[in-house]
C-alpha cells in the first residue's frame, strides 16, 4: 500500500458520518468451569486396579507347578467340576432364599399396613355411628 493513496483517501469527505460516538453492545454467555475442566498437572487419569496385575499372574502361572497350586494334583478334573457345580448351585439357592425372605418381608409390612387400615376404619365407622345417633 502506498502512501500516495493513503493521502488520497483522507482528502475526500468521508461517506458515512457519524454525529456521535457508536455504541457497541456485547453479550457473552458462558458456564463457570469446574474444577475438573481445568487443565492442571495434578490431576490425573483414575484407572480402576485389580488386585493383581496380569504379568503377575501369567508369571504364577508358568512358575507354580500344578501340586501347590488350588486343588492341583490333589482332585481329579471331576471332582473339580463337582466343587464348582456344587459352588454354582448354592449360589443359585442363596438368592432364591434372599428372593423369598425379601417377599416375605414384603408381604408381613403390607399385612401390618392392611390391618392398620381396617383398625382406623372401623374406628372411624364407630365415630360415624356415636355422632349419628346424638
Amino acid at each position: 500500500m502506498s502512501v500516495d493513496r493513503v493521502r488520497e483517501g483522507l482528502s475526500h469527505e468521508p461517506v458515512l458520518r457519524l454525529d456521535s460516538l457508536p455504541v457497541f453492545s456485547l453479550t457473552v454467555n458462558e458456564r463457570r468451569p469446574r474444577y475438573w475442566d481445568l487443565q492442571s498437572p495434578f490431576l490425573f487419569e483414575v484407572e480402576p486396579r485389580t488386585t493383581t496385575t496380569r504379568w503377575h499372574d501369567e508369571y504364577l502361572a508358568m512358575t507354580t507347578p500344578t501340586e501347590a497350586k488350588m486343588y492341583g494334583s490333589m482332585l481329579s478334573q471331576s471332582e473339580t467340576a463337582t466343587i464348582a457345580a456344587t459352588s454354582l448351585l448354592f449360589a443359585g439357592a442363596m438368592s432364591l432364599v434372599q428372593a423369598g425372605f425379601s417377599e416375605w418381608r414384603q408381604s408381613r409390612r403390607e399385612g401390618k399396613a392392611r390391618e392398620a387400615s381396617e383398625e382406623v376404619d372401623a374406628a372411624l365407622a364407630a365415630w360415624k355411628l356415636a355422632n349419628e345417633r346424638k
